[in-house]
């Protein structure tokens, strides 16, 4: 039962941030691999500033639903906008 609660977690997180994906907004999202084995997320995404991230990052079910013990956010600057929406 848990796994299924957790997979439907899972995609309601993706859901959450699939409308910033489709605005062009997320940079990266993905587990942080020690061994293959997920320790945790990275999201980069744009915001207009830190007040909206940190609403965003509040209301993702992972924060909402304590499958993130923790959560932090910083604020950075792209030193190369050039390759944005480039592709990896």
């Amino acid at each position: 039962m848990a796994s299924i609660e957790q997979g439907v977690r899972h995609e309601t997180h993706l859901e959450h941030l699939r409308p910033l994906a489709r605005e062009g907004r997320i940079r990266f999202a993905g587990p942080l691999l020690e061994r293959g084995a997920p320790v945790g997320s990275l999201v980069v995404f744009e915001a207009p500033d830190l007040a909206a991230a940190r609403a965003l990052a509040a209301r993702d079910p992972y924060v909402v639903h304590g499958i993130f013990a923790s959560y932090e956010l910083r604020e950075t600057r792209d030193v190369l906008p050039e390759l944005a929406g480039e592709g990896a």
